[in-house]
């Protein structure tokens, strides 16, 4: 999300038992996430260095990068020193070169960089699209973009967060304290003063706001972060703005592949199904979300892959490192 200016499941729960539940609104057909085709390649630590292997581990792009990402929308960011990050595709050609001060993931064909402290979005050409001109600009989706716009008001300087369409022009104009990118038709936003509600792209309040904090819909559940009453934990609620995973972790992520990573200890990480069951237990130190069946882990310095059985594709014990 982007704003301007848990306790661990008992032994053998495997199923919440919501309240009453609100109706549930269905995802527009023009919302709905259509599946991505696989790249089937994968980063990795080698000898210090990130590339790409394939799907039976074979290395198909050099280890040679400083940092490297997934490949979304066809390429994937990579970084070879400070201040210089650009994109490659599967075959580890360099189609945009890296020179960005930073950069985001593609999608829908554009992609957020930062220029001289202000953030603009390229095509997959390197063209400029829209102008580097926001203090923060999210990954493309449904159309727009979350962005944060900085003013000036009698000296005093603030930050409103709004939504723009692919031109760089205004969908949403500025008017939030805080806001998330849309998903599933509808986006996160917090107004000066109050809960984090949930708007469609028409700026219309689909869900009244009553969280101390969202992240995203996926596969039709949303993170939460209820109140002091619940000590602030997170959890999932639907469409309705029903709980369905009541919040008792210290923090979680969007569901993907129908799982999705909760931390329920100060420093561990694990993955619940969609009932809240822990299916892969919480011992690692951070992790991704699964895509293509397979999801990043961490343990301490060493970084991996595992499969949604829990299983190690690339085992972070005996491969790379960050040091």
């Amino acid at each position: 999300m982007l704003s301007c200016g848990s306790s661990q499941q008992s032994k053998g729960q495997e199923k919440e038992k919501p309240a009453e539940k609100k109706p549930v609104a269905e995802v527009p057909p023009e919302f709905q996430k259509k599946p991505q085709p696989k790249v089937g390649v994968f980063p990795v630590l080698i000898n210090h260095k990130w590339g790409y292997i394939s799907s039976d581990k074979k290395v198909v792009i050099e280890p040679k990068y400083r940092m490297a990402f997934r490949f979304t929308d066809g390429l994937a960011v990579v970084s070879t020193g400070e201040g210089q990050w650009g994109f490659i595709d599967p075959e580890g050609k360099v189609v945009i070169e890296p020179k960005y001060q930073g950069v985001g993931q593609f999608g829908e064909g554009l992609a957020a960089v930062l220029v001289k402290g202000k953030w603009g979005a390229i095509n997959k050409k390197g063209e400029i699209v829209v102008e580097p001109k926001f203090e923060r600009l999210t990954k493309f989706s449904e159309g727009v973009s979350a962005v944060i716009v900085q003013r000036i008001y009698q000296q005093i300087t603030a930050n409103d967060g709004a939504f723009i369409n692919t031109k760089g022009d205004y969908a949403i104009v500025p008017q939030f304290d805080g806001v998330t990118p849309f998903s599933e038709g509808l986006a996160g936003v917090r107004r000066l003063g109050q809960l984090w509600s949930f708007i469609d792209h028409k700026g219309n309040t689909v869900i009244p706001g009553k969280w101390d904090s969202v992240g995203l819909f996926s596969e039709d559940l949303a993170q939460a972060r209820s109140g002091e009453a619940d000590k602030y934990r997170w959890g999932y609620i639907d469409r309705g703005g029903n709980w369905v995973i009541t919040p008792r972790f210290d923090e979680c992520r969007f569901f993907s592949e129908g799982l999705a990573p909760v931390r329920v200890t100060p420093k561990t990480w694990g993955f619940i199904d969609k009932t809240g069951k822990m299916v892969i237990p919480d011992k690692y130190d951070n992790v991704d979300h699964f895509e293509e069946g397979m999801a990043q882990v961490s343990l301490g310095k060493k970084i991996g892959y595992i499969d949604k059985e829990g299983k190690y594709f690339w085992d972070p014990r005996n491969k790379g490192s960050r040091e």
